[in-house]
């Protein structure tokens, strides 16, 4: 393993859905001894509703909310430094300008794949 990737305090995957991000963070997270978490399972617990629910009842900018605050946790907690993190993040954050202040600034690595 690369030093230095084990240096990074967080891991962002990125990409659109059904293209092996939580595949690839889970065994990515597992190779590093990291935590893995994927801001979907996190939108469901603080929704209390599954992700499709929230689309279907809410609609995609009370879900954009959900994710974002969610996101906003686990940056939070990567900057400074408990735990060190492998975050799941749906293609469609990378609209939102919440998602470049909150992300950009933070060390990190993007892997940006396509289905």
């Amino acid at each position: 393993m690369i030093l230095k990737l084990k240096q990074t305090p967080g891991i962002y995957l990125v990409g659109f859905m059904g293209c092996g991000k939580s595949r690839v963070g889970s065994a990515l997270a597992d190779e590093l001894g990291w935590s893995f978490y994927d801001l979907d399972l996190e939108i469901e617990k603080a929704a209390g509703v599954s992700v499709s629910e929230v689309f279907d009842h809410r609609g995609e900018a009370a879900f954009r909310a959900l994710e974002t605050e969610a996101l906003k946790k686990r940056v939070y907690n990567v900057r400074t430094g408990i735990p060190q993190v492998i975050i799941q993040v749906a293609d469609g954050i990378l609209n939102g300008l919440d998602f470049r202040v909150t992300i950009l600034p933070a060390p990190n690595f993007f892997a940006n794949t396509k289905p």
